[in-house]
């Protein structure tokens, strides 16, 4: 009878380690982790980059936010990392509202309600590649990812003094590294602000300004008139997303290092995209 019994209790003993080993099959080992989300690739160098990178761009095109959303993918897999966008600080409860939105019709009505995503000059800050990008971050957000979402844009005069201000407080604040993207009339004042304030320190910031550059195609922008601009001849060749450096001090001077992502498509604006979006995941399409 005592051996039954053991026979028996050994029997329970295995039958739950089964059941809490299926459990755990089914319910933890295959959620989604941050290190297997399906990043697009960038080479290795970009991760090791400086603790705060600032790209400058041309608004509304649907190449630099979609770059930028990889790129934070892949740092995103070994380090918690926080996105500054070139919108007010007046819209961070917008940002935060839409990552918190549980479905598509709570993001369609966080855009639909912000007065800077639906204002009349629609200059390619608030194009439907952002609005992608920020759907892309919260996919990541959801898996896992440490990813933070700031608003580091200047609401007045002296614009880009606020923004360095705000890029630089995100870092102090979070302790995170920083990807910022802005328009590149920002970024090249940032490149000399920071090289000025290296010489004058003796501890330099560990920071690094990028143009996004291309050899043509079009981008939503405003000049004067807000609507698909084009601009270049032709298509030089493909994306090259290794980064240059300037070719001589003198070309350097004001001018930040690049990359090259080929030919641009205009991105329009995003509040259009949250009128008709259906459920279905976004993809990043042109414009053209």
């Amino acid at each position: 009878m005592k051996s039954r019994a053991t026979a028996a209790t050994m029997m329970a003993v295995a039958t739950f380690i089964s059941a809490f080993a299926i459990i755990y099959l089914l319910f933890f080992h295959n959620q989604e982790d941050p290190a297997n989300e399906n990043c697009e690739a960038v080479p290795a160098a970009w991760n090791s980059m400086p603790r705060i990178i600032i790209f400058g761009e041309i608004h509304g095109t649907n190449e630099a936010p979609r770059f930028v959303a990889e790129l934070v993918c892949n740092i995103a897999r070994s380090a918690p990392v926080t996105v500054g966008i070139e919108h007010p600080p007046s819209e961070q409860s917008t940002l935060d509202d839409f990552m918190k939105a549980k479905t598509q019709k709570e993001k369609n009505e966080v855009i639909s309600s912000s007065p800077f995503w639906n204002r009349d000059f629609q200059d390619g800050k608030t194009s439907s590649a952002m609005l992608q990008m920020l759907e892309r971050i919260k996919q990541l957000k959801h898996t896992g990812a440490k990813i933070y979402i700031r608003a580091i844009g200047g609401e007045g005069p002296g614009q880009t003094d606020e923004i360095f201000r705000n890029i630089m407080s995100s870092e102090q604040e979070s302790g995170t590294k920083i990807v910022a993207l802005v328009g590149n009339g920002h970024a090249r004042k940032i490149h000399m602000q920071a090289e000025a304030s290296d010489r004058s320190k003796t501890s330099p910031i560990d920071l690094k300004v990028i143009e996004i550059e291309y050899s043509s195609g079009s981008a939503w922008t405003c000049a004067p008139t807000c609507q698909i601009q084009r601009f270049g001849q032709d298509n030089l060749g493909e994306k090259e997303i290794s980064l240059k450096v300037r070719a001589s001090p003198a070309h350097a001077a004001g001018h930040p290092d690049w990359i090259y992502l080929g030919r641009s498509h205009a991105s329009p604006p995003g509040y259009l995209r949250a009128r008709t979006i259906t459920a279905k995941r976004m993809s990043y399409e042109s414009a053209e």
